[in-house]
């Protein structure tokens, strides 16, 4: 029996700071993980697969030299795009939901259990079929189409797929269960982010998600959830940097370090190895938005210090997401320090008035 399963509305914030991480290149990928499309670590082991039209394994992979150590094929499973990977406690989760031209009718996710990836070298897996309620039409439309996902993480229970949106940079998210079954999905959920997505993971410790894509540059983007929801959060967008690299196809962390993988890719005139990249886990996106030559912002630790370049700080309001005021304060100095650790987590607006008359507004994020 076919499912319908909805989601409810994300109204998120971008934070869109401009800023550059640099990823440190581990290894050119081998010629056999020319198309690593995918990352998950677990139980010790980065994992990694070839998306369209490679064979059906899982291949394990050493973080020093990004050389194969194991494979393991998935016996009852084809590869016509696999695309994304996650995992819960128990199992592993095979995104096959590439849709390029937007034609698919066979979208699948495999289930397998970490326990035989970890013992076997073939295992058998559970399946998961899904299509989108709104698509009516299979009309091939090359790189023009709604329905097209690289992404998925497991996140509150539910498998999250996100959408590579080929029309827009609105990121369309869809939820479905994680048990075998034929689903129809609808989202009444979109992200708005300055590219497409094209792979994620979720920290369930700091229940943060994070998201790798590209657009003009390719991205590395990051979300503090609150209420087991993505709503009303902030996204923190920085702009990500590979040595030789444009389109990150893969991205999971050990909780030290994030792990990011690349394809082979020519690129006009340009040849784009495949690489393996890392980058420190703890890396800081900037957490405040719309600093002035009048007035700038420093985070240290839970504490945000505001300075003023030339007035005094007469008075500063902040208000949460939902608009309603959280903090009113009077001031008397060039300085004001905003202890942040009674705070929720979420992004805030700041309005601050000084000596002279003028209103300096910003956001901060307190996570």
């Amino acid at each position: 029996m076919r499912m319908f399963i909805g989601t409810l509305l994300i109204c998120a914030t971008i934070i869109n700071y401009g800023q550059t991480y640099k990823g440190r290149t581990i290894t050119t990928l081998e010629k056999s993980l020319a198309e690593s499309s995918g990352l998950l670590f677990v139980e010790g082991r980065l994992i990694t697969f070839n998306d369209s039209g490679g064979e059906p394994e899982l291949y394990e992979i050493d973080t020093l030299d990004g050389s194969i150590k194991r494979t393991v094929s998935i016996k009852n499973a084809t590869n016509k795009d696999w695309e994304a990977i996650t995992n819960d406690d128990q199992h592993i989760y095979i995104g096959d939901i590439g849709n390029n031209s937007g034609t698919r009718k066979d979208l699948t996710i495999y289930k397998i259990r970490t326990k035989d990836f970890l013992s076997e070298k073939s295992v058998k897996s559970e399946v998961i079929t899904y299509s989108y309620k709104s698509q009516t039409s299979f009309k091939s439309e090359p790189h023009h189409t709604l329905y097209d996902a690289e992404a998925m993480v497991f996140m509150n229970d539910s498998l999250v797929l996100f959408n590579k949106n080929w029309r827009s940079d609105t990121c369309l998210v869809y939820k479905l269960p994680i048990f075998p079954g034929d689903y129809e999905l609808t989202s009444h959920e979109s992200l708005v982010l300055p590219g497409k997505v094209t792979d994620a993971f979720f920290v369930p410790n700091k229940n943060q998600l994070f998201m790798v894509g590209y657009g003009e540059d390719p991205f590395i983007g990051s979300i503090i959830t609150t209420h087991q929801s993505l709503d009303h959060n902030v996204i923190s967008i920085a702009n990500l940097s590979v040595e030789s690299s444009f389109q990150i196809e893969g991205l999971c962390s050990d909780g030290k370090t994030v792990f990011c993988s690349s394809e082979r890719m020519k690129l006009g005139s340009v040849d784009f190895k495949g690489e393996l990249t890392e980058l420190p886990f703890a890396y800081s996106l900037s957490r405040v938005q719309g600093q002035s030559k009048n007035l700038s912002v420093r985070v240290q630790g839970n504490a945000y210090i505001f300075q003023s370049a030339k007035k005094k700080i007469k008075l500063i309001e902040l208000f949460d997401p939902n608009h309603m005021s959280v903090l009113t304060s009077k001031g008397c100095s060039k300085n004001y320090v905003l202890e942040a650790s009674k705070l929720t987590k979420g992004s805030y607006a700041v309005q601050i008035r000084l000596s002279n008359g003028d209103l300096e507004r910003l956001k901060i994020l307190v996570d």
